[in-house]
Parts: C-alpha cells; sequence; structure tokens
C-alpha cells in the first residue's frame, strides 16, 4: 500500500523537474489570435504526452487551431476520467513588468526583484510566484495532472482509472469547434466524469471543487434618438438627447443594486436543492475581505455564492459622445449599453433575449433592424436595435453524482475538511456541449484567485501549483494499491 504520504514526498523530490517542465512549456507563445503559435503549442503537447506513453492525436478545427486528444487505459479497469482544460492563451497585451513569454520567478507582486531559478528542489519557496502568460490559465493546471503521473509512476502505481485528455486550443475564443468535436468523437470521450482543469480557487485560498458553470447571454443595446449628432450649443434643449434616454431605459431594466426589473428574468431558474443551499452555507465567509478590498461600502444582502447561484443582470459598459481628450460639445444621436446576463440552470439563452426584447418593447421603445434612417426615427423615435451577441445555458452536476462524490472522497483524504464545494463556480464555460453527450463535468482549479488572469503580469503561486500536483495524486491514487508503473496499459 503506497500512502498519500509517500507520494507527496516523491512529489516534493521533483518540484524542480515540474517548475522546469512548466517554465520550458510557458516559453513557446500562445495567442489564441495567432494559429500558427498555437499548432506549435500542440505539437509541444503531444511530445510532453509521447514522454509519458500517452497516445495523443490532434483533431483538427475550423478554426486552425486543434484540440489534443489523449488515452491512457488499462484492460479490466471500470472508471474512467475525461480531463479537459485549455492550452491557448490571451493576448499578451501591454504593461508587464518583465517578457510574457519569459518565465520569472518573484517573491512576491510584480515588482518585487527576481528570484534567481531555484537549483534543487529544496531551494524552491513556496510563496514564490511564476509570472507568464498562462502561469496560472491555464498550462499550470496540464503540468500539474501530468506530473501526478509521473510521481505516480515513480512510486511504481499506475492510476487507479482510465485516464482521457482533451485540451482545447481555441478556449479563449469560446471554443466554437467544441460541439463539433463532441459530436464527431463522442464514443471516444465516453467517461464517468469529467474534470476540468482550469481557474481560480476560492478567494479564501482553500482547494475548490465546483459542481456547476452559469450560463451567459451577451446583449448590446444601441438607443437611436437622432439621425446624428448635433452642436450642444445651438441644439442643446431642443435635439433628444440618446444618452440620457439611455440612461433611463437602463434604470428601468436593472435598479441599482443590479437586479434585473426585466419582466420575468429568473422565472425559470431551477431552484437549489437542500444539498446546493447547505454546500452554500458551508462556503467560507469572504465577503467582508473582498468588500474591504473593493472598496464597498456596504455589503450586498446575499453571501457572494448565493448571488453566484442566482441569475445576475450585469451592464458591463456604456458609450456615447465623448470624455477627456475625446470631448465633444455635442447632443449624442445615438448611445450604446452592453449587458451580460449570468443564467443558472434551468434558464434558455432564448428566452432570456425574448425577455430583453419584450421587457424593452413594454417600455415603449420600438425594436430595429440595423440604423434606422431619419425617416424612420421622424415616424417612430427613439428606437432600440438589440442585438443578443452569445449565449448559452448553465450546467450544474448533482453533487451527489457518484463518480463527483468519489473525487470528493480522495481530495478529504487528502485535505481534511480545507475543501471548497461550490454547487457553481462564477464563470460561464461552454460546458452544456459535454452534458448534451450525457457528459458530467466537475471543474477543480489550482490558480490562487490573484492571479491577474487574463491581464498583464499574470502569475501562479507555486504553492498551488503543488498542491495541485498533490491533489491529483489523491484522485488518481484511488485507493493506493501499488500497481505496475504501465502494467496492461493500452493507448
Amino acid at each position: 500500500m503506497r500512502t498519500l504520504a509517500t507520494l507527496q514526498s516523491l512529489r516534493r523530490q521533483r518540484a524542480l523537474v515540474i517548475l522546469d517542465e512548466l517554465a520550458a512549456w510557458l516559453r513557446v507563445p500562445n495567442d489564441v489570435e495567432d494559429s500558427a503559435a498555437i499548432q506549435a503549442n500542440a505539437g509541444h503537447l503531444r511530445e510532453m504526452l509521447a514522454r509519458r506513453g500517452i497516445h495523443s492525436e490532434l483533431w483538427p478545427t475550423a478554426s486552425g487551431r486543434p484540440y489534443v486528444y489523449g488515452e491512457l487505459c488499462r484492460l479490466g479497469v471500470r472508471e474512467t476520467l475525461l480531463i479537459y482544460s485549455h492550452y491557448d492563451g490571451v493576448p499578451a497585451g501591454e504593461g508587464w513588468h518583465s517578457p510574457p513569454y519569459e518565465p520569472r520567478l518573484r517573491s512576491g507582486g510584480a515588482d518585487s526583484g527576481f528570484v534567481h531559478w531555484p537549483a534543487s528542489p529544496a531551494a524552491i519557496e513556496p510563496s514564490w510566484r511564476l509570472y507568464a502568460r498562462s502561469a496560472a490559465d491555464s498550462k499550470n493546471a496540464i503540468v500539474a495532472v501530468l506530473s501526478a503521473l509521473d510521481v505516480l509512476r515513480a512510486a511504481g502505481m499506475a492510476p487507479a482509472m482510465n485516464l482521457k485528455f482533451l485540451f482545447d486550443g481555441e478556449e479563449e475564443r469560446e471554443s466554437p469547434g467544441l460541439a463539433g468535436i463532441i459530436d464527431r468523437h463522442g464514443a471516444r470521450l465516453d467517461a464517468d466524469l469529467v474534470i476540468s482543469a482550469s481557474g481560480e480557487l476560492h478567494q479564501s485560498g482553500l482547494p475548490t471543487v465546483a459542481f456547476g458553470v452559469r450560463g451567459i447571454v451577451q446583449a448590446r443595446l444601441t438607443l437611436h434618438a437622432a439621425a446624428h449628432d448635433a452642436h450642444s450649443g445651438h441644439f442643446g434643449g431642443f435635439a433628444p438627447n440618446a444618452a440620457v434616454q439611455l440612461a433611463h431605459l437602463i434604470g428601468a431594466l436593472v435598479d441599482g443594486d443590479g437586479r434585473a426589473r426585466l419582466p420575468g428574468y429568473g422565472k425559470d431558474a431551477a431552484p437549489l436543492d437542500a444539498s446546493s443551499l447547505a454546500a452554500i452555507a458551508a462556503v467560507p465567509p469572504i465577503e467582508h475581505e473582498v468588500a474591504q478590498r473593493l472598496g464597498m461600502r456596504e455589503l450586498p444582502r446575499d453571501s457572494l455564492q448565493m448571488l453566484i447561484n442566482q441569475p445576475t443582470f450585469n451592464l458591463r459598459g456604456l458609450a456615447a459622445g465623448g470624455v477627456g481628450a475625446g470631448a465633444r460639445n455635442v447632443v449624442p444621436g445615438s448611445a450604446v449599453a452592453e449587458f451580460d446576463l449570468r443564467l443558472v440552470e434551468g434558464m434558455a439563452p432564448e428566452a432570456v433575449c425574448a425577455q430583453l426584447r419584450d421587457g424593452i418593447a413594454a417600455l415603449g421603445y420600438p425594436i430595429v433592424d440595423g440604423t434606422p434612417t431619419a425617416a424612420t426615427l421622424r415616424q417612430c423615435g427613439p428606437v432600440v436595435q438589440l442585438d443578443c451577441l452569445a449565449g448559452f445555458p448553465a450546467t450544474r452536476t448533482p453533487l451527489d453524482h457518484a463518480a463527483g462524490r468519489r473525487i470528493v472522497a480522495r481530495l478529504r483524504a487528502l485535505l481534511g475538511q480545507e475543501l471548497v464545494l461550490e454547487p457553481s463556480e462564477g464563470g460561464s464555460l461552454a460546458f452544456h456541449h459535454f452534458a448534451r453527450a450525457g457528459l458530467s463535468v466537475i471543474t477543480m482549479p489550482i490558480s490562487n484567485d490573484d492571479c491577474n488572469q487574463h491581464s498583464h503580469d499574470e502569475n501562479l503561486l507555486l504553492s498551488t501549483l503543488y498542491r495541485g500536483v498533490d491533489q491529483w495524486l489523491a484522485i488518481l491514487a484511488g485507493d493506493g494499491q501499488a500497481l505496475p508503473s504501465q502494467s496492461g496499459e493500452t493507448s
């Protein structure tokens, strides 16, 4: 019998090997807008899999950004996990304190000094941070699970279950090819459970498992009050001001606390069951700390976790006229607002778009397709142009899902009660494609919540990386029975 303590000891011996492998991959630029860079990353990832004896294939997409599929199976093993993550990254952007594709270790924040690359595992400080694009989103997660496989084999063990891998090369573009990949390869992807290895830990910093993700509808609303802008000196008070009218319209759609006034919004939301409510109540309270960080004077009516499990209606941006260097003394003829509406289980994106359209029309605004002509405005202005930009439903795996319970039990063996279980995480991910194929999904992030994901100075706290490897060891080791490293494995 090999204990988790023995495996953790072997992992500590390999700490520098793990860090070196991650750094080597981070040096390969992975800007999702550069399909050639994504293909180069796919090749690098296949080499990483091949070194471990994992059969892999490239599954092409219309975007030229392939999915990398892998299998590690043994005859006679009944349980199968599908591990899903992504290897593409958002464009690096500006503002970095060090080059985004040159990994750097720092003792603290982005303005702290560099740390010399360690020469031995003993020289690594868990409080150090690794700075690079995709250090936390999500090359780290892929390296963590592959490193756990290495540790198991060093202990003379094989995974307690069959493993399948699906690594996405276009996730940062909303995974447009995922539905087709699942349709074409559904039988190959069959598994007892999908674990999404990506995302950020709960704000407490504790290890986190989420059993659901939110859906989303993104919408753009353009209010047209006049055929064009007008000089505010000559026409102020005469020409209709689209910015002012849009402000009143928004106030009719959402209140000052961000609660939707949209008729029918959320009526189809599936109620939270007793186990979900209990899980929400058990999540560590971090509201005061988050509010202090944001400079909030008052706390909302509900906990953050409860709000994540309810539909929300967010005004994400406004545009009209100009301010600052772009200011002009005009009466804006049109004004634009964009929304993201976060959905929970039971809410259909198409129905939400219809509710938004009906709610605007009920306030007396005609809805038009395209930019209206002056004649249209004379006849029925002001008018609204409404575009639902994108949308997909929420998905949630029941907390009592058999395979999910086994994963939680294995993590409890490692972590005790230091584990946050979320009925749903805050993000919106296209896991409905898995659900459509009958696959249940949970997520297990291993990135610190202050990782600057999608921004400059993205970073990974090393303690979360190594604890993430340990979490995968707990999952993959199962009951801990020793097995020959690759006995009976097929690929």
